[in-house]
């Protein structure tokens, strides 16, 4: 069947509309669920939660007035509000002394302010309990491009807080290619930082894609600091597989510049490949092309599907290659955004049900 365009979704567990909300099987996760708004310095939260999954919406206003250093400094900082955030049964950050912190907001408009005293709060209280792990991350990035001065642009300087707020979250980056869920990274055309965060009662475990260099090691030429994430998460105890923003990258490299035919063709590839490796690791592999199960086989177990683009003239072409090699998927969503790199001209990310090794040895499908 063709895939159906998802209508953009309604305004529920972030009080954010359309292509800046996280897609709708997120929202279904923590549907129905109670809602908690709180600002810290700047930091604008809202969680809604159930007792098995929780919904976390970070935003930044006016991130993208901010110079490089403050940008950083803010990523970092929002980063750090979302740890603070995620081990309770709520949004309520507390210091050593048992005092909640919350509705504080102070001033972002100028370098630096408003930041120092919530990266020494969130420092103060615990990092992600038992309760709340995350399993996705879907970041927003106003003007993603934008430069930023010495050759780096927006993106860079938010991967560069991104990765401070994870060292001092995580630990040490050694254990990021670990410990680190999947992501997406997006532009936008507004002005504030918009991260949602999926965390589950669960741990995921992170998968890399054998085509693909881990982001974590990539080169500095793709920025000082690398981006982090995972290009999936395998939710192990149901065989779930939530797909980062997978694009047109063999190692660390942007394979077919301005051809969308080629670079489709090779997103395909990696997705291909990624759901292979994730089955290996839940104990039922699925036959890639290469193992002569026909192009594409992996794919087959793909649900769901996000595409962003940033020229809206491709939508069709890219709808058509979507029918013809992803036909089972019953929900695509579309987006016009620019992705991380301006070459890239398709990003896609989704879900994807494996079999794990329970329902292997009984004979059950996932």
């Amino acid at each position: 069947m063709n895939p159906t365009t998802c209508p953009n979704p309604p305004a529920g567990p972030t009080d954010i509309d359309g292509d800046l909300a996280p897609p709708p099987w997120a929202q279904a996760w923590v549907a129905d669920s109670p809602v908690t708004h709180t600002t810290i310095d700047g930091a604008q939260l809202t969680l809604r939660e159930t007792p098995s999954a929780a919904l976390l919406t970070a935003r930044w206003s006016d991130f993208a007035s901010l110079p490089r250093a403050a940008a950083t400094q803010a990523a970092e900082a929002l980063y750090l509000a979302i740890a603070a955030a995620l081990p309770g049964t709520g949004a309520s950050i507390t210091g050593r002394n048992g005092a909640m912190i919350s509705s504080y907001s102070s001033p972002i408009g100028e370098a630096g302010r408003g930041l120092a005293s919530l990266s020494r709060t969130v420092v103060d209280v615990p990092v992600l309990g038992e309760v709340r792990r995350p399993v996705r991350f879907w970041n927003h990035i106003p003007g993603i491009h934008h430069p930023m001065g010495d050759g780096m642009d927006r993106y860079m300087a938010f991967n560069a807080g991104r990765f401070a707020g994870f060292s001092r979250w995580l630990g040490s980056p050694s254990t990021f290619p670990q410990s680190v869920a999947t992501a997406s990274g997006i532009g936008h055309f507004g002005a504030d930082l918009i991260i949602h965060v999926l965390a589950s009662r669960h741990a995921g475990v992170a998968v890399h894609n054998p085509r693909q260099t881990s982001p974590m090691a990539y080169s500095q030429r793709f920025g000082p600091r690398p981006p982090c994430f995972a290009r999936a998460t395998l939710l192990p105890e149901t065989g779930l597989l939530l797909i980062g923003g997978t694009a047109s990258i063999r190692g660390e490299e942007s394979t077919h510049a301005g051809d969308l035919a080629g670079q489709l063709q090779e997103t395909f590839a990696n997705l291909d490949a990624l759901i292979h490796h994730a089955g290996e690791m839940a104990g039922h592999p699925t036959p890639t092309a290469g193992a002569g199960a026909g192009a594409g086989a992996g794919l087959a177990s793909i649900h769901d599907l996000r595409v962003y683009h940033p020229r809206r003239e491709d939508a069709p072409l890219i709808r058509h290659a979507l029918a013809q090699v992803i036909p089972a998927a019953t929900s695509v969503q579309f987006v016009h955004a620019d992705l991380c790199r301006r070459e890239l001209l398709v990003e896609i990310e989704g879900l994807a049900q494996l079999r794990t090794r329970s329902q292997r040895s009984s004979g059950t499908r996932g």
